[in-house]
């Protein structure tokens, strides 16, 4: 089976590897207008022949208009036309693509409207080139045959012992096959870097001149930072209050200065302090560890109570958390208090010695299953590598 340019046509000529050409000479002579499908890509009528030989017959497949040539959706089998730009010379795989459907029929499943497609030209609707990745990323007769062995294997599994793992034998097919280097649908692009280069420099420019920032604006753009920089959080709100309900605690009534949002709606606590003159461990050792400085000490423990405080009064703080913010969601969104942790941005690792970074490592381990600890430097070094790395995916 093959295709080839007749002129202003193009011919298709069916040749079939096992029996003959009879069966099709025998379908036309027993009804000229019936449809018969040929290799299972195409639907031809008697007028369509074009040349009968000796083991084949040519059809008459496509007639040039303008600057494309043009294949019938009656031939397809579909209810659209298509158009293929004159200097192109199409594979007959291309378009055969499966054992029963063309291409174009699994477009037409899925498509929502049934407008004519252009392949190539200043009309295009699709190069030439994507229109042959597309066909390559199809699943082959193997991938599926494979795909319905690993369903099966995964039943088995819970019934029998040393079942092939055909799981594994998909996987390492789509790998081979390398699906994914032609997927356009989620990579990154030079914006990416732009954007994350914008935001180191701004974080630089404010630790050089912290002192022209309020602590409120300065925080305020810090959560903005961790928006970008935690795609977990979609949203944050400041001086969220809390009911002090412990015994612990003097005042009734605490705000927390920023409260964020997962998007599962789960709700987190954020803690911002500038960085200038703020020291995480002491100078000195104590039994030859650095402890924790009275500063991070502080901030810690402030946080530890407003998240005891909150999960002691989980209903009621849920109910007011939502009828306060809901207003920012969509209608289905639900606020949430599940096991919140509390995320700390305060000081600077370029003032501390080695031994005095490995041991604020143990503090922050030690704090981990309630709180995550960041210095800036921290964030800008995650800046950093983030934009290494999307330099190194577009290459």
């Amino acid at each position: 089976m093959k295709l080839k340019k007749e002129k202003d046509q193009i011919i298709f000529i069916y040749n079939p590897y096992h029996g003959d050409i009879y069966w099709v000479q025998k379908e036309f002579d027993e009804d000229e207008e019936e449809l018969v499908n040929l290799a299972g890509t195409f639907y031809f009528k008697k007028d369509d022949i074009f040349k009968i030989k000796k083991n084949s017959i040519e059809f008459k497949l496509a007639k040039l208009e303008e600057d494309y040539f043009k294949i019938d959706g009656r031939v397809l089998g579909v209810e659209f036309n298509v158009f293929l730009y004159k200097e192109i010379d199409i594979d007959f795989k291309t378009i055969s693509c499966a054992k029963r459907k063309n291409i174009f029929q699994f477009i037409s499943e899925f498509r929502k409207v049934n407008e004519d497609i252009y392949i190539g030209g200043n009309n295009s609707t699709l190069d030439y080139e994507e229109l042959e990745n597309l066909v390559n990323q199809f699943p082959s007769s193997y991938e599926k045959e494979l795909y319905n062995k690993a369903r099966i294997s995964q039943v088995l599994e819970n019934y029998f012992d040393n079942i092939e793992n055909y799981t594994y034998k998909l996987n390492n097919y789509r790998e081979k096959k390398g699906y994914t280097k032609h997927s356009n649908h989620i990579s990154y692009t030079e914006y990416d870097i732009l954007k994350y280069e914008n935001i180191l420099h701004k974080l630089n420019i404010m630790l050089k001149d912290e002192e022209k920032y309020t602590e409120k604006q300065w925080g305020e753009e810090l959560a903005k930072i961790i928006l970008i920089m935690f795609p977990k959080y979609i949203n944050f709100h400041e001086q969220v209050i809390i009911n002090m309900t412990s015994e612990t605690s003097r005042k009734r009534k605490e705000k927390v200065d920023f409260m964020l949002v997962k998007s599962d709606g789960c709700i987190d606590i954020l803690e911002i302090k500038k960085s200038s003159n703020i020291f995480l461990v002491s100078g000195s050792c104590d039994h030859d560890n650095h402890y924790a400085t009275s500063s991070l000490s502080k901030v810690t423990m402030q946080i530890e109570k407003y998240i005891y405080n909150i999960t002691r009064d989980t209903v009621n703080f849920e109910k007011k958390i939502n009828n306060e913010y809901k207003k920012y969601y969509s209608d289905n969104f639900e606020l949430k208090v599940i096991n919140p942790k509390g995320l700390i941005i305060m000081g600077r690792l370029n003032r501390l010695s080695d031994k005095q970074i490995r041991d604020l490592e143990i503090i922050r381990r030690m704090y981990a299953n309630i709180l995550d600890i960041y210095t800036y430097d921290d964030i800008i070094e995650m800046l950093e590598n983030t934009i290494f790395q999307i330099k190194i995916k577009l290459k």
